[in-house]
């Protein structure tokens, strides 16, 4: 959606338009508060489901709706990047220090939640999500379960003890954000990549939705709650966002189309048969949905990637030199603005522009794509602002001294 100032959902929502990306952006029929709860959205994906077990699938179009029926202890702000409370309400801690540390992480489990089948959540659940997941071993979830040793109930201001057989930076927003199973569901499930919960009324989750239907092939719908018995859209860090809208949901219903093409689902999306597509369009269709009569585009950040790989088993690309030759050819700025009209930002690490703690430039006490590690392979034009600075490139691929990380001019950059 192009609009400066305050985007909320509810805003979004009055729009009445489609959209193009994934936020739950435009319904048609009503006005005011009839439209913000009573409203099927439709989405667009160009790709089928692959299944609704969340621990036997990694799609992310079956992520669309178990994302809405399941719950973890923790989530991750989306706009300062930390981590925030949801089903666990506080944790801490102790013995991380040390060559031969064994960290307890301690928790707190929010009271009055249930789940989608209206059974309510206990702190068994919790312990038992554990013991499962250790038990089972998911792919999906196995480098975080892997390092849990031990799982027991706690006594006074804890719920739960989680023991680790080493210390994990990041157990705040991995560890602990794991998806929450209902123990009376699947406790019965020996083998969770067995299990099919489309076949026994499921899935069921403490999230805000119910699958309603599910044609992997052709499309799923799933209902929302109704607010008041969803407490996890109000929490206090929720309503402390002007970004975000707290409360909700503002749907009665989202239904997911499946479409055999990007093209196919584009044309969807510009005929007005779906309100929004499940993915990022490419900038050459962004004229089109502009100039679509009635169309809105809703612009957003997003933390995926592309990139040019290379078969190192090939020559010349097996040779290091050579490679990081082609780095200095490639021309950046025209990609962004040309190839791209703008829509899409300079890269360079494989890493979310939120975690800057793990980028060279937190060394550097530098900004975003400013510091000298960042930049060593960066695109070799002429300090005059002129043309490609061929003869620095050529220069460097025949001295045949590769960057390494250590100090010195490289194609005529220090």
């Amino acid at each position: 959606m192009t609009e400066r100032g305050r985007i909320t959902r509810r805003r979004l929502l009055a729009a009445g338009a489609g959209a193009a990306t994934l936020p739950l952006a435009g319904c048609a029929g009503g006005t005011g508060t009839e439209r913000e709860r009573s409203a099927t959205f439709t989405l667009g994906t160009s790709d089928s489901f692959a299944g609704l077990n969340p621990l036997a699938t990694a799609s992310g179009y079956s992520w669309i709706l178990l994302n809405l029926v399941y719950e973890s202890g923790t989530v991750v702000d989306p706009v300062t990047f930390d981590v925030r409370p949801n089903v666990f309400t506080d944790w801490t801690v102790a013995g991380a220090d040390g060559p031969d540390a064994e960290p307890v992480v301690s928790v707190s489990v929010r009271d009055g939640l249930t789940f989608t089948d209206g059974t309510p959540l206990t702190v068994d659940d919790v312990v038992f999500t554990y013991r499962y997941l250790r038990e089972q071993r998911p792919a999906r979830y196995l480098p975080v379960v892997s390092t849990i040793a031990a799982v027991e109930r706690a006594s006074g201001d804890w719920d739960l003890r989680l023991r680790l057989s080493e210390p994990v930076g990041t157990y705040a927003s991995s560890t602990l954000a794991l998806p929450i199973l209902p123990e009376h569901v699947w406790s019965g499930v020996d083998d969770y990549r067995r299990y099919r919960p489309s076949n026994h009324g499921g899935p069921v989750g403490l999230g805000p939705a119910t699958v309603t239907s599910y044609e992997p092939d052709t499309s799923a719908s799933v209902s929302f709650r109704d607010p008041d018995e969803y407490a996890l859209s109000s929490l206090d860090w929720l309503r402390d966002r002007d970004t975000l809208d707290a409360g909700g949901p503002f749907l009665d219903a989202l239904r997911v189309q499946v479409y055999g093409s990007d093209a196919a689902l584009q044309r969807a999306f510009l005929d007005g048969d779906v309100d929004a597509v499940f993915r990022t369009v490419d900038s050459s269709s962004v004229s089109d949905i502009e100039a679509a009569d009635g169309e809105t585009l809703v612009e957003g950040s997003a933390t995926g990637y592309g990139f040019y790989g290379f078969n190192l088993r090939r020559r010349p690309l097996d040779d290091l030199v050579f490679r990081q030759a082609l780095t200095f050819a490639f021309d950046d700025y025209h990609d962004v603005t040309e190839l791209h009209d703008g829509y899409v930002r300079k890269g360079d690490f494989v890493v979310p522009p939120g975690y800057t703690a793990v980028r060279p430039e937190s060394g550097a006490d530098a900004d975003i794509l400013t510091a000298p590690a960042t930049e060593a392979f960066d695109y070799r034009a002429r300090d005059d602002g002129g043309a490609f600075d061929a003869a620095a490139v050529r220069d460097f691929l025949t001295g045949g001294e590769p960057i390494t990380g250590a100090a010195g001019t490289y194609a005529g950059r220090e």
